[in-house]
């Protein structure tokens, strides 16, 4: 399992980060660490599609 944390990352920062990682490859199962609730709903968003 990849883990990223994006800890005091403010959006759309965690979304980038995460599609870089997806980028690089095709990890079997991710975690993505967010602290605010933006960050949550548009990481989340963005792995719905």
């Amino acid at each position: 399992m990849e883990e990223l944390n994006c800890r005091g990352l403010a959006c759309p920062r965690p979304v980038l980060q995460l599609k870089e990682m997806f980028e690089k490859g095709t990890p079997a199962a991710v975690s993505v660490i967010v602290d605010n609730e933006a960050a949550k709903e548009n990481v989340s968003r963005f792995l719905e599609h």
